[in-house]
């Protein structure tokens, strides 16, 4: 007679709880995968992650072009409980997050369709700018663990998963930078587009020369009384009478100007449309207007007087006239790529409908 095999229960319980931990975790990240991501197109996912990063960057440009005090919740939340162009304001950016995370994804899967991938070059730039960004916060907010953490704040991701989203942003350009050559141009369209829209392509330097009204040595700004102002202002209109009577510009600026950085640039700036400057109105003027212009623009800081010494001529920027050309063509094509069914979104409404701006 057999024998009967003594049954190990111990190592029964033990593989049966490796079993239920397995399945758990495959059902853990089934529900991970299924709940992960706010829409598809053409069978792609948009995630939340990269969802949260396009909605925040949209708040934060709504925020500012209406020039919100961010530093107070009632202005916040008064802004944020109007109406945009007929609908709820937080409605509105989740469209429009959305609308830009579908013109990532189709040029993404274009990429992706065209056997691009990021090479050793780009990997690199990529991570320099990621360390640059990085390093920006920590420099803002006192510390890597602070900067991480008010960024993960700013746009409801960490760190980490902003790389990977830089990554795909990085391979967006990087198909982008490859189909621009391909749009054929003309002389006739660079020169049309050129008298329509040289602000956008232009170079412009100009010289400015401030007339604080407030006191820059002092750490809180202390603003000058009103009567220091009007003299003040008297002092700038009189040294714009000197400009336009042909005195030099640059001699003016480094005996009148209060501006710190003067002895190095002596008073001279360049503007582009991608110039960003702290001096509301500054680049606007500067693109407006041609050489030997010059007036004063009246500021929070103080007056300038600015002067128009060069810009540049359609000759001069014709390269960056044809690659605005291609660009334009590129995105009439783009456009009709997000009508076309093929890359129709498909909301994971569950989800969708929980993302929103408080």
């Amino acid at each position: 007679m057999a024998k009967k095999k003594r049954v190990d229960k111990k190592k029964i319980i033990t593989v049966t709880s490796l079993l239920v931990l397995t399945l758990g975790a495959v059902g853990w990240l089934f529900y991970i995968n299924a709940t992960n991501y706010v829409a598809t197109i053409k069978g792609e996912k948009i995630t939340t992650d990269e969802f949260n990063f396009f909605l925040n960057s949209t708040r934060i440009e709504m925020e500012s072009n209406a020039n919100v005090d961010k530093r107070s919740e009632s202005a916040l939340k008064a802004f944020w409980d109007t109406r945009v162009e007929g609908m709820d304001a937080r409605e509105y950016a989740k469209q429009q997050a959305l609308n830009s995370a579908k013109d990532y994804k189709i040029q993404l899967i274009k990429a992706k369709e065209k056997g691009l991938k990021l090479d050793k070059g780009d990997l690199e730039d990529t991570k320099a700018t990621f360390n640059q960004i990085k390093s920006q916060m920590s420099s803002a907010y006192g510390g890597e663990a602070r900067g991480a953490e008010e960024f993960k704040k700013e746009y409801n991701i960490s760190f980490e998963k902003y790389e990977k989203i830089l990554k795909n942003l990085r391979l967006v350009y990087k198909y982008v930078e490859e189909e621009l050559p391909t749009f054929d141009v003309t002389e006739a369209e660079m020169e049309e587009y050129y008298k329509e829209s040289p602000n956008t392509v232009d170079k412009v330097k100009v010289r400015r020369i401030m007339f604080a009204t407030m006191d820059l040595t002092s750490a809180t700004g202390k603003e000058y009384t009103e009567l220091e102002k009007r003299d003040i202002k008297a002092e700038a209109e009189k040294t714009l009478e000197k400009i336009r009577a042909g005195e030099d510009a640059e001699k003016l600026a480094l005996d009148l100007s209060d501006d710190t950085t003067v002895k190095d640039n002596k008073g001279l700036f360049e503007v582009t449309a991608n110039t960003s400057s702290n001096i509301p109105g500054f680049q606007q003027w500067a693109l407006e207007h041609k050489p030997g212009d010059a007036d004063i623009l009246e500021t929070e800081y103080g007056y300038f007087v600015l002067k128009v010494e060069e810009r540049t001529t359609y000759d001069e920027v014709k390269d960056a006239v044809r690659e605005s050309v291609q660009t334009k063509k590129y995105l009439e094509r783009l456009e009709n790529w997000t009508k076309d069914s093929e890359f129709d979104v498909i909301k994971n409404e569950r989800i969708y409908n929980k993302i929103n701006i408080k």
